[in-house]
Protein backbone atom coordinates (compact mmCIF):
# COMPACT_ATOMS: atom_id res chain seq x y z
CA UNK A 1 0.00 0.00 0.00
CA UNK A 2 1.06 3.23 -1.00
CA UNK A 3 1.53 6.53 1.39
CA UNK A 4 -1.82 8.35 1.47
CA UNK A 5 -1.25 11.64 0.02
CA UNK A 6 -2.50 13.65 2.84
CA UNK A 7 0.37 12.03 5.35
CA UNK A 8 2.89 14.94 5.93
CA UNK A 9 5.54 14.11 8.73
CA UNK A 10 7.15 17.14 10.14
CA UNK A 11 11.00 17.91 11.12
CA UNK A 12 12.35 16.21 13.81
CA UNK A 13 14.46 18.47 16.82
CA UNK A 14 13.32 20.95 18.95
CA UNK A 15 11.73 19.88 22.42
CA UNK A 16 7.90 20.72 22.68
CA UNK A 17 6.68 23.03 25.76
CA UNK A 18 7.00 22.20 29.19
CA UNK A 19 4.03 21.09 31.11
CA UNK A 20 3.71 21.52 34.84
CA UNK A 21 1.47 18.97 36.11
CA UNK A 22 0.41 18.13 39.85
CA UNK A 23 0.44 15.15 40.54
CA UNK A 24 -2.72 13.92 43.26
CA UNK A 25 -3.08 10.72 45.00
CA UNK A 26 -5.55 9.98 44.18
CA UNK A 27 -4.48 9.94 40.50
CA UNK A 28 -1.55 7.34 41.60
CA UNK A 29 -3.46 4.85 43.69
CA UNK A 30 -6.39 5.13 40.80
CA UNK A 31 -3.45 4.12 38.03
CA UNK A 32 -2.05 1.39 41.11
CA UNK A 33 -5.05 -0.36 41.12
CA UNK A 34 -5.69 -0.17 37.25
CA UNK A 35 -2.79 -2.44 36.80
CA UNK A 36 -3.41 -4.98 39.78
CA UNK A 37 -0.38 -3.14 42.02
CA UNK A 38 0.36 -4.95 45.41
CA UNK A 39 2.39 -3.08 46.61
CA UNK A 40 0.79 -1.14 49.62
CA UNK A 41 2.98 2.41 48.71
CA UNK A 42 1.26 2.52 45.60
CA UNK A 43 -2.08 1.69 47.07
CA UNK A 44 -2.10 4.23 49.85
CA UNK A 45 -0.56 7.65 47.15
CA UNK A 46 2.68 7.43 49.71
CA UNK A 47 4.56 7.00 46.03
CA UNK A 48 3.28 6.26 42.57
CA UNK A 49 4.01 3.04 41.06
CA UNK A 50 6.92 2.90 37.97
CA UNK A 51 5.04 2.52 35.26
CA UNK A 52 2.80 5.85 36.27
CA UNK A 53 5.21 7.83 34.98
CA UNK A 54 3.73 7.36 31.35
CA UNK A 55 0.07 8.87 32.33
CA UNK A 56 1.66 12.92 33.20
CA UNK A 57 3.43 12.94 29.96
CA UNK A 58 0.46 12.68 27.99
CA UNK A 59 0.20 16.44 27.34
CA UNK A 60 3.71 16.47 25.81
CA UNK A 61 3.53 13.48 23.92
CA UNK A 62 0.49 15.00 22.15
CA UNK A 63 2.78 18.22 21.62
CA UNK A 64 5.15 15.54 20.00
CA UNK A 65 2.76 13.85 18.20
CA UNK A 66 1.51 17.19 16.45
CA UNK A 67 5.06 17.79 15.41
CA UNK A 68 5.35 14.54 13.97
CA UNK A 69 2.71 14.68 12.13
CA UNK A 70 1.60 18.28 12.10
CA UNK A 71 -1.79 17.09 10.17
CA UNK A 72 -2.98 14.67 11.61
CA UNK A 73 -3.37 10.69 10.25
CA UNK A 74 -5.87 9.52 7.70
CA UNK A 75 -8.47 7.12 9.07
CA UNK A 76 -7.42 4.10 7.36
CA UNK A 77 -3.80 4.34 9.02
CA UNK A 78 -3.48 3.52 12.62
CA UNK A 79 -0.67 4.48 14.52
CA UNK A 80 0.49 1.41 16.22
CA UNK A 81 2.70 0.85 19.17
CA UNK A 82 5.95 -0.34 18.52
CA UNK A 83 8.77 -0.24 21.29
CA UNK A 84 8.43 1.83 24.96
CA UNK A 85 11.82 2.29 26.89
CA UNK A 86 11.61 3.37 30.26
CA UNK A 87 14.47 4.51 32.11
CA UNK A 88 13.68 5.43 35.95
CA UNK A 89 15.77 8.03 38.19
CA UNK A 90 13.56 9.05 40.98
CA UNK A 91 9.76 7.88 41.83
CA UNK A 92 7.01 10.37 41.18
CA UNK A 93 5.73 11.42 44.48
CA UNK A 94 1.58 12.60 44.52
CA UNK A 95 1.41 16.20 46.12
CA UNK A 96 4.40 17.46 44.22
CA UNK A 97 4.76 19.36 40.91
CA UNK A 98 6.53 17.55 38.08
CA UNK A 99 7.72 19.48 34.89
CA UNK A 100 7.44 17.29 31.29
CA UNK A 101 8.38 17.94 27.67
CA UNK A 102 8.87 15.31 24.40
CA UNK A 103 10.47 15.82 21.32
CA UNK A 104 10.14 13.97 18.00
CA UNK A 105 13.69 12.23 17.40
CA UNK A 106 13.57 10.63 14.09
CA UNK A 107 11.73 9.39 10.95
CA UNK A 108 12.70 5.56 9.74
CA UNK A 109 11.27 4.10 6.86
CA UNK A 110 10.46 0.59 6.83
CA UNK A 111 9.31 -2.19 4.09
CA UNK A 112 5.94 -2.16 5.27
CA UNK A 113 5.63 1.01 6.67
CA UNK A 114 7.51 3.73 8.41
CA UNK A 115 8.83 3.77 12.53
CA UNK A 116 8.93 7.21 14.07
CA UNK A 117 10.70 7.75 17.34
CA UNK A 118 9.83 10.05 20.53
CA UNK A 119 12.32 10.78 23.67
CA UNK A 120 10.33 12.24 26.72
CA UNK A 121 11.95 13.30 29.87
CA UNK A 122 10.25 14.11 33.21
CA UNK A 123 11.73 16.58 35.66
CA UNK A 124 10.81 17.25 39.65
CA UNK A 125 10.68 21.32 40.29
CA UNK A 126 14.19 21.15 41.60
CA UNK A 127 15.54 20.33 37.84
CA UNK A 128 15.95 16.66 39.01
CA UNK A 129 15.54 14.04 36.26
CA UNK A 130 13.17 11.49 37.19
CA UNK A 131 12.22 9.63 34.69
CA UNK A 132 13.06 9.79 30.43
CA UNK A 133 11.38 7.52 27.80
CA UNK A 134 11.75 6.56 24.54
CA UNK A 135 8.79 5.01 22.23
CA UNK A 136 8.40 4.58 19.01
CA UNK A 137 5.23 4.28 16.86
CA UNK A 138 4.79 2.40 13.48
CA UNK A 139 2.67 3.79 10.56
CA UNK A 140 1.68 0.96 8.09
CA UNK A 141 1.73 1.43 4.73
CA UNK A 142 3.24 4.91 5.10
CA UNK A 143 6.33 5.46 2.64
CA UNK A 144 9.24 7.86 3.36
CA UNK A 145 11.79 8.58 1.42
CA UNK A 146 14.83 8.12 3.29
CA UNK A 147 15.95 8.63 7.22
CA UNK A 148 15.94 11.47 9.19
CA UNK A 149 16.43 12.69 12.38
CA UNK A 150 17.74 10.00 15.70
CA UNK A 151 16.76 6.68 16.01
CA UNK A 152 16.02 5.67 19.96
CA UNK A 153 18.40 4.04 21.46
CA UNK A 154 18.53 0.45 20.42
CA UNK A 155 19.28 -3.24 21.91
CA UNK A 156 19.59 -7.03 20.98
CA UNK A 157 19.23 -9.95 23.45
CA UNK A 158 22.45 -11.19 23.41
CA UNK A 159 22.54 -14.30 20.85
CA UNK A 160 21.59 -17.75 22.61
CA UNK A 161 20.96 -16.24 25.79
CA UNK A 162 17.28 -17.03 25.29
CA UNK A 163 18.47 -21.04 24.49
CA UNK A 164 19.57 -21.76 27.94
CA UNK A 165 16.77 -22.40 31.03
CA UNK A 166 15.13 -19.21 32.35
CA UNK A 167 15.91 -17.96 35.56
CA UNK A 168 12.25 -16.69 36.58
CA UNK A 169 9.01 -17.79 35.19
CA UNK A 170 5.92 -15.70 36.55
CA UNK A 171 2.27 -16.15 35.58
CA UNK A 172 -0.37 -13.61 35.34
CA UNK A 173 -3.75 -12.63 34.49
CA UNK A 174 -5.26 -9.99 33.24
CA UNK A 175 -8.47 -9.01 34.65
CA UNK A 176 -12.51 -9.08 32.15
CA UNK A 177 -12.94 -5.53 32.89
CA UNK A 178 -8.97 -4.53 32.72
CA UNK A 179 -9.02 -2.30 29.55
CA UNK A 180 -12.09 -0.52 31.09
CA UNK A 181 -10.39 0.45 34.63
CA UNK A 182 -6.92 0.81 32.88
CA UNK A 183 -8.01 3.58 30.23
CA UNK A 184 -9.71 5.69 33.06
CA UNK A 185 -6.41 6.16 35.06
CA UNK A 186 -4.28 6.27 32.21
CA UNK A 187 -6.17 8.65 30.08
CA UNK A 188 -6.14 6.80 27.32
CA UNK A 189 -9.31 6.33 25.89
CA UNK A 190 -8.28 4.19 22.52
CA UNK A 191 -11.62 2.39 21.23
CA UNK A 192 -9.94 -0.40 20.43
CA UNK A 193 -9.15 -1.41 23.75
CA UNK A 194 -13.61 -0.70 25.27
CA UNK A 195 -15.59 -1.40 21.86
CA UNK A 196 -15.47 -5.21 20.76
CA UNK A 197 -16.70 -3.81 17.57
CA UNK A 198 -14.45 -1.08 16.87
CA UNK A 199 -11.29 -3.98 17.54
CA UNK A 200 -12.84 -6.43 15.20
CA UNK A 201 -13.39 -3.23 12.12
CA UNK A 202 -9.36 -2.58 12.95
CA UNK A 203 -8.97 -6.35 12.25
CA UNK A 204 -8.24 -7.65 15.90
CA UNK A 205 -10.34 -10.37 17.05
CA UNK A 206 -11.40 -8.34 19.54
CA UNK A 207 -10.93 -5.74 22.80
CA UNK A 208 -7.04 -6.10 23.40
CA UNK A 209 -4.72 -4.96 26.69
CA UNK A 210 -3.38 -1.76 26.54
CA UNK A 211 0.50 -2.08 25.75
CA UNK A 212 1.38 0.16 28.67
CA UNK A 213 -0.86 -1.85 30.48
CA UNK A 214 0.73 -5.00 29.57
CA UNK A 215 4.31 -3.39 30.61
CA UNK A 216 3.32 -2.31 33.94
CA UNK A 217 2.23 -6.43 34.73
CA UNK A 218 5.79 -7.56 33.00
CA UNK A 219 7.57 -4.73 35.65
CA UNK A 220 5.28 -6.04 38.29
CA UNK A 221 6.43 -10.11 37.36
CA UNK A 222 9.96 -8.60 37.06
CA UNK A 223 10.22 -7.13 40.56
CA UNK A 224 8.04 -10.02 42.44
CA UNK A 225 11.04 -12.77 40.90
CA UNK A 226 14.00 -10.62 41.18
CA UNK A 227 13.69 -7.38 43.43
CA UNK A 228 12.16 -8.95 45.99
CA UNK A 229 9.01 -7.42 45.25
CA UNK A 230 9.75 -3.46 45.52
CA UNK A 231 8.69 -2.07 42.17
CA UNK A 232 11.14 0.86 42.89
CA UNK A 233 14.42 -1.17 42.63
CA UNK A 234 13.48 -1.61 38.89
CA UNK A 235 15.76 1.21 36.60
CA UNK A 236 15.03 0.38 33.01
CA UNK A 237 12.33 -1.42 31.17
CA UNK A 238 12.26 -1.74 27.59
CA UNK A 239 9.86 -3.96 25.57
CA UNK A 240 9.05 -4.62 21.87
CA UNK A 241 4.83 -4.86 21.77
CA UNK A 242 4.97 -7.79 19.18
CA UNK A 243 1.64 -9.10 19.64
CA UNK A 244 -1.93 -8.26 21.70
CA UNK A 245 -3.89 -10.15 24.47
CA UNK A 246 -6.60 -9.64 25.60
CA UNK A 247 -8.91 -9.45 28.80
CA UNK A 248 -9.35 -12.47 30.76
CA UNK A 249 -5.76 -14.41 29.22
CA UNK A 250 -3.52 -15.87 31.18
CA UNK A 251 0.59 -14.25 30.47
CA UNK A 252 3.69 -15.79 30.97
CA UNK A 253 6.80 -13.71 31.68
CA UNK A 254 10.21 -15.49 31.17
CA UNK A 255 13.09 -14.05 32.12
CA UNK A 256 17.19 -14.67 32.04
CA UNK A 257 19.87 -13.37 33.79
CA UNK A 258 22.00 -11.10 31.28
CA UNK A 259 25.23 -10.22 33.70
CA UNK A 260 25.90 -6.52 35.07
CA UNK A 261 24.54 -3.00 34.65
CA UNK A 262 25.86 0.15 35.89
CA UNK A 263 23.42 -0.14 39.01
CA UNK A 264 22.81 -3.95 39.44
CA UNK A 265 21.79 -6.52 37.30
CA UNK A 266 20.39 -7.16 34.04
CA UNK A 267 18.15 -9.34 32.31
CA UNK A 268 16.43 -10.58 29.21
CA UNK A 269 12.25 -11.18 28.98
CA UNK A 270 9.82 -11.90 27.19
CA UNK A 271 5.69 -12.56 27.83
CA UNK A 272 3.93 -15.06 26.13
CA UNK A 273 0.26 -15.75 25.45
CA UNK A 274 -1.83 -19.07 26.70
CA UNK A 275 -1.31 -19.86 22.10
CA UNK A 276 2.47 -19.51 22.19
CA UNK A 277 2.59 -16.36 20.49
CA UNK A 278 5.00 -13.61 21.81
CA UNK A 279 2.98 -10.54 23.75
CA UNK A 280 6.71 -8.99 24.20
CA UNK A 281 9.33 -9.51 23.14
CA UNK A 282 13.30 -8.29 22.72
CA UNK A 283 13.05 -7.07 26.57
CA UNK A 284 15.30 -5.72 29.03
CA UNK A 285 15.10 -5.04 32.59
CA UNK A 286 17.47 -3.45 34.52
CA UNK A 287 17.13 -4.01 38.60
CA UNK A 288 19.30 -2.23 41.32
CA UNK A 289 21.03 -3.71 44.19
CA UNK A 290 19.08 -4.01 47.35
CA UNK A 291 20.05 -2.36 49.95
Amino acid sequence: MGAPASVILGTPGGWTEEFVVEVTALQTVAYAAATNEHDPRFLSGEVACPMFATVPVRSAVRAAFAQAMPEGLPAGVPRLAGEQDMHFHRPIVPGRRIRCRARFLGISPKSSGTTLAYQIETRDCDDALLNEQYMTTFLPGVRWPEEVGERAPGWAPPAGIQDAAPVARAVQRFDTDQTFRYSEASGDPSRWHLDDAVARAAGLPGIIIHGLCTMAFLGRAIADSLAGGDALRVSRLRVRFSRPIFPGSEMTTQIWAAGESAEGRRYVCEAIRPDGERVITNGLAEVRRGT
